[in-house]
């Protein structure tokens, strides 16, 4: 997702298996097999009035909003509830 008008700020979030092909062909699935990852990005070089260390906090804020508002609720939470189910 783009965060902002240029493009240059962006976030991901990712629903990854670790499932491989033996696990398929045998059906034997061991725990842990979902992870989920958010990543913020800054494209470019920084501004003039901005350091790295400023980036960075601001880049962990976009992500702890992104999974406060977001993720937990309409990702985690599903999941586990899933999972649960089995």
């Amino acid at each position: 997702m783009a965060l902002d008008e240029d493009c240059r700020s962006q976030c991901r979030v990712s629903v990854e298996t670790r499932t491989n092909a033996y696990q398929v062909r045998t059906g034997d699935f061991p725990e842990e097999q979902l992870s989920v990852y958010v990543t913020a990005r800054q494209y470019g070089s920084l501004s003039a009035d901005s350091t790295f260390i400023d980036t960075i906090q601001r880049l962990e804020q976009i992500c702890r909003e992104m999974l406060d508002n977001h993720v937990i609720e309409n990702v985690l939470h599903p999941l586990a509830q899933t999972i649960a189910l089995k």
